[in-house]
């Protein structure tokens, strides 16, 4: 299930190269908030300050499902139980010349595992926070650069599709 197609209207687009499949979680605690990472420093996309949804690519070979849970335990630490399948947002990023293709899935932590996150993920990423749903709606609905708005936007349709299939 496609829920939203996001053109990048922040970047001149110069024609795309490559396909990306990656996966995203929307990852419950056992309180029921939400873990989201926040994400800062400067890479070639420039300053970053954002906060982003755990998950990463798909390596050759492997399932959805499978990247799903050893990103999870690579970039936060913990082993994750999947919920469901949420549906995916197509993203094009013309800074990178790529169109990315992620896959949403909400799932929740079951337990923790030491994190085994890449040399750049120890740079950019902060921290992790755990928030109620209406707080990171709001958020998301901000950012200060134009990475940080692309990101952001692509969450946020993650996270307000979710809601409205419960209702919320």
């Amino acid at each position: 299930m496609l829920f939203k197609e996001l053109e990048d209207k922040y970047f001149k687009n110069e024609g795309f190269s490559s396909i990306r499949r990656t996966v995203r979680g929307l990852v419950k605690d056992a309180d029921g908030n939400f873990v989201m990472l926040k994400i800062e420093g400067e890479d070639f996309f420039g300053i970053r300050n954002h906060y982003e949804t755990p998950g990463g690519g798909v390596e050759v070979g492997e399932g959805y499902e499978k990247a799903l849970l050893r990103e999870m335990e690579e970039e936060l630490g913990v082993l994750c139980e999947i919920e469901s399948f949420l549906g995916m947002v197509v993203g094009h990023y013309n800074l990178l010349n790529r169109i990315n293709v992620e896959r949403y899935y909400v799932c929740r932590i079951v337990g923790e595992t030491s994190s085994n996150q890449t040399d750049v993920e120890k740079v950019l990423i902060k921290g992790i926070e755990h928030k109620p749903l209406n707080e990171w709606l709001e958020i998301l609905k901000t950012g200060d650069s134009s990475v940080d708005k692309l990101v952001h936007d692509r969450d946020y349709q993650a996270f307000k599709y979710y809601a409205d299939q419960c209702n919320m």
